[in-house]
């Protein structure tokens, strides 16, 4: 009987542990939202590669934003979160942070692709999407989830 209570109370602690490691990693999905203001949400940036970025100073700031002048930003109390698609063959592509959350440990960042399927008339341009919002300062790592989304038009 006492190692039955024993083994059930070992298998409660790692299973709570297990749980707490996963949320804290975002893993579980759950935690704090957090909101952002969208700064510049286009198709047509000076960026023209694929990267997401974390922007915590005026230097940071101004290597990424490569346009002069970048807007103000108090780094001081606010981050900048930068999506960029990269170069795409005509329109009809997207990219879009939808979401922020702070997990305690971890701040996740899921971020939505778009692309044009069957059926798409889309205009014939070289299109660059990207997407900058601020949040208030964020202070501990962070994790970009990117999901892959196709918009059939047919």
């Amino acid at each position: 009987m006492q190692r039955k209570r024993l083994f059930i109370l070992i298998f409660t602690v790692i299973m709570v542990a297990a749980v707490l490691v996963l949320h804290a990693f975002g893993v579980t999905g759950t935690g704090r939202r957090i909101e952002f203001q969208t700064l510049e949400n286009v198709w047509f940036p000076w960026q023209t590669s694929s990267a997401y970025y974390v922007i915590n100073t005026v230097d940071e700031w101004t290597d990424v934003f490569e346009r002069s002048p970048p807007p103000e930003i108090v780094f001081s109390e606010t981050t900048v979160i930068a999506v960029f698609m990269g170069r795409c063959p005509t329109g009809g592509y997207g990219i879009e942070i939808k979401e922020i959350i702070d997990t305690g440990f971890l701040v996740v960042i899921k971020v939505e692709q778009t692309s044009p399927g069957k059926g798409c008339i889309l205009p014939q341009v070289i299109t660059s999407p990207y997407h900058i919002v601020k949040v208030d300062k964020i202070g501990k790592g962070v994790r970009f989830d990117t999901v892959m989304r196709i918009t059939d038009c047919g």
